[in-house]
């Protein structure tokens, strides 16, 4: 399984060294089919980091929105990954998806995250398409909750680690 968290440190440090210039840009579409956050949620581009790390044989898209402190509404951090991007047969991986913590006068809440093993802990299939350097990771199943998440993120171009 994916640790989400180190996926999005190591792309948070991918992204200080620059991303590969392209002409078409980085996309995750994120769809929460239930519970107190449903909606569809269109992540912008220049907060996406997509990294290909030969050394853990790890391909990730992950999203992370620096300025969503305060804000329950917004998704905060967001990451899909497959362990086995070269292997045949069914892509192991895992979904994370997390909201901002809510501000209050007196303290900070926690925030409303879910988190999906892929295919551990979930009955949907997650795909990886890739064309030279770009690539598509997608995924749609049901947390252990029974909220139901899709999300497609697409990259121009992965940064090698």
């Amino acid at each position: 399984m994916i640790n989400a968290v180190r996926i999005l440190v190591v792309l948070g440090g991918a992204s200080l060294f620059g991303a590969a210039i392209s002409a078409e840009s980085e996309s995750m579409e994120i769809v929460i089919g239930g519970g107190p956050r449903a909606g569809t949620y269109q992540m912008p581009s220049e907060n996406i980091f997509c990294v290909h790390i030969k050394s853990q044989n790890t391909v990730g898209i992950s999203y992370k929105d620096f300025d969503a402190s305060g804000d329950p509404k917004k998704i905060g951090t967001a990451a899909i990954g497959v362990t086995n991007p070269d292997d045949p047969g069914p892509k192991r991986g895992s979904v994370q998806v997390s909201f901002a913590a809510a501000k209050s006068q007196d303290a900070v809440s926690s925030s409303l995250s879910y988190a999906i093993s892929i295919p551990g802990d979930s009955p949907g299939p997650l795909v990886l398409t890739r064309k030279g350097k770009s690539a598509e990771l997608s995924f749609q199943g049901i947390t252990k909750d029974g909220v139901s998440i899709r999300v497609i993120a697409k990259c121009p171009a992965l940064e090698d680690l």
